[in-house]
């Protein structure tokens, strides 16, 4: 239960679709990440994934994420968050910084019919940065089937930041979502 990965540097992460910097599968307790660099995967830079587990995310500490300007054709999110079936995740991204993600800063969303957990998600005073043509690095959020879902995502700067939306929030079926969109630039 629970992992912690402080101060270390993943680079170059593997070389085809769902090969990921970090994948977490149904972890219980918390994973905490912090100081910790992700420089380039295949596909997402954190891929965590609880189908019907509750767990936790912590990431913080000025860790960094980043995508060159050389990417794989399948790289994707710097963090993907898939609460499926009753799984209620919390996860707080804070203090961190984003450049050129291919798509988005943060994913988030359950990805399995008839999921119907809670989750809660926390994104504050994190720095994104998009200078690489093509890239979106914003902020996508999707409540599906009958989740419940609580959200803060306050001061945090983006700059260059596009896609579908710099904060694009999309709720569907009879999910429920809560929370606070504030003091971003």
């Amino acid at each position: 239960t629970g992992l912690t990965l402080a101060s270390s540097y993943a680079t170059n992460c593997g070389n085809a679709d769902n090969e990921y910097g970090l994948n977490i599968s149904n972890l219980t307790g918390t994973a905490t990440i912090s100081g910790t660099t992700f420089d380039n995967a295949a596909d997402d830079l954190i891929h965590f994934v609880n189908t019907n587990t509750n767990g936790n995310l912590t990431v913080n500490s000025s860790s960094s994420f980043i995508y060159p300007a050389s990417i794989s054709a399948s790289a994707n999110a710097a963090i993907a968050i898939q609460p499926n079936g009753t799984s209620n995740v919390t996860a707080t991204v804070q203090s961190s910084t984003f450049t050129n993600i291919k798509s988005d800063s943060i994913q988030w969303g359950a990805a399995t019919a008839g999921s119907n957990g809670t989750s809660t998600l926390n994104f504050s005073n994190n720095t994104i940065t998009v200078n690489t043509a093509g890239r979106a690095s914003g902020y996508s959020l999707s409540c599906q089937e009958s989740t419940t879902g609580n959200i803060t995502i306050a001061n945090n700067n983006f700059s260059g930041a596009g896609g579908n939306g710099v904060i694009s929030i999309d709720c569907n079926d009879s999910s429920l979502l809560t929370g606070s969109v504030s003091s971003n630039t």
